[in-house]
């Protein structure tokens, strides 16, 4: 059994696999959300908790959903197009 460690390149990985797999959600019939009424950029909307009792965990993921964002951006975007938070 080989032991595995915890790196930040796999945390990046596995945080941009999920901000684009939740971003796929957003893509339908060739429009992406946000777009369809005329707004210049897709938006993305981030919805945790960053006061109160569950900021400890709300504040990491949505730093690390904004961090995937800049990532993507940086990319080229969706469809051409940066995403907006």
């Amino acid at each position: 059994m080989t032991e595995r460690s915890l790196t930040r390149r796999s945390v990046l990985a596995a945080g941009s696999a999920g901000a684009l797999a939740a971003t796929a959600g957003c893509v339908g019939e060739g429009a992406v959300l946000g777009m369809q009424n005329g707004a210049s950029n897709p938006t993305a909307a981030v919805l945790e908790d960053r006061s109160g009792t569950f900021a400890l965990t709300g504040t990491a993921k949505y730093r690390a959903t904004k961090l995937a964002i800049e990532e993507i951006n940086r990319d080229g975007g969706i469809l051409g197009e940066e995403l907006e938070v």
